[in-house]
């Protein structure tokens, strides 16, 4: 799986969310290491879920010496800073997704390949919104995964 951003492509968001990320880190009182600054910045230019492995393959891009236990061990301050979190799936690896102030994510993962393709659809996350506040809720949290498999032809799959 490749993300779908460059290094070049940096957003605004991006920059927040790693700057929030050295913050954490500091104040925490662990090391800001390169291996953990390029581990950051590239879990930030994901658009769809990724797991682990993904993360360590745009990694070596930027330092060939980063090893998936490296990987491992970033992760879960990512998690804890409230930059990264952990998607929902059926899949054995877990999957994490870039925390953004939406906190909204749908998407479609192929069942055979494990690709995930985002689907940016406002107003399929209203009506998400509208089902949860109509059973008494408001929705902090929208994630829908459609589990599927590639159509054999392009319109077989409608």
């Amino acid at each position: 799986m490749q993300p779908e951003a460059t290094t070049a492509q940096i957003t605004e968001t991006q920059l927040r969310l790693e700057a929030e990320c050295f913050e954490f880190i500091k104040r925490e009182g662990l090391r800001l290491t390169e291996p953990r600054k390029v581990i950051l910045r590239c879990s930030l230019q994901f658009e769809t879920p990724y797991d682990a492995e993904d993360l360590l393959e745009l990694a070596r891009r930027e330092d060939a010496m980063i090893s998936l236990t490296t990987v491992y061990r970033t992760l879960p301050i990512l998690l804890k800073a409230g930059i990264v979190r952990k998607v929902e799936s059926n899949s054995d690896k877990q999957l994490y997704e870039r925390n953004t102030d939406s906190r909204r994510s749908i998407f479609i993962r192929c069942q055979e390949t494990g690709e995930s393709v985002s689907l940016d659809d406002d107003c399929l996350r209203l009506r998400l919104q509208f089902l949860a506040k109509q059973k008494g809720f408001v929705a902090q949290d929208i994630t829908v995964r459609i589990d599927a498999v590639k159509a054999i032809e392009e319109n077989d799959g409608l």
